[in-house]
């Protein structure tokens, strides 16, 4: 058994005590419905919304509650998930079963940027990979995003895998 430090940052409950509240708040919010949450609160189709960044958000229509909210904040809050997101974004290996870094941003990076994943920039590398994504050439004559004629929907979009030594592949998602 691990000793915890005192002098750690503490909530006043804890994780499990959150998660309980959640799934009994789950249970309670699963017989409610929508029509329901609009009469008890008129305001909530103005109020449950929120706009960044050019993005327009609505959850309005979900079926969830300033209690609901409260809730997850306070597990995000108990999970450090902040401090997670900073260990993502700084290309730290947050990926513990692969021991690799996740960074998700660098699908969106323009081919310039510079994101550093143990003293390499790997957008290049990724960007090789998008590239093969689009590449009408590489799709063999099938329709691709480059050459879409043929194309009616999409059935697998393909995120590349960082590891130390870079890209390893492309994985199906």
């Amino acid at each position: 058994m691990v000793a915890r430090s005192e002098t750690a940052p503490t909530q006043s409950r804890g994780k499990h005590a959150v998660w309980r509240d959640l799934q009994h708040h789950y249970a309670v919010m699963q017989g409610l419905h929508l029509r329901s949450l609009f009469a008890d609160d008129p305001a909530r189709g103005e109020r449950m919304t929120a706009e960044a960044a050019g993005v327009y958000l609505d959850y309005s229509k979900n079926r969830i509650t300033d209690e609901t909210l409260k809730l997850l904040t306070e597990l995000a809050e108990q999970s450090a998930l902040r401090a997670r997101i900073d260990a993502m974004f700084r290309g730290e290996k947050i990926n513990v079963t692969e021991n690799r870094a996740v960074l998700p941003v660098t699908l969106r990076a323009p081919k310039g940027a510079f994101i550093i994943v143990d003293g390499k920039n790997v957008v290049p590398e990724v960007h090789a990979v998008l590239g093969k994504m689009t590449d009408p050439a590489a799709a063999n004559g099938k329709a691709t995003p480059a050459n879409p004629s043929a194309m009616s929907s999409i059935s697998a979009l393909a995120a590349p895998i960082l590891d130390r030594d870079g890209i390893r592949g492309a994985q199906v998602l």
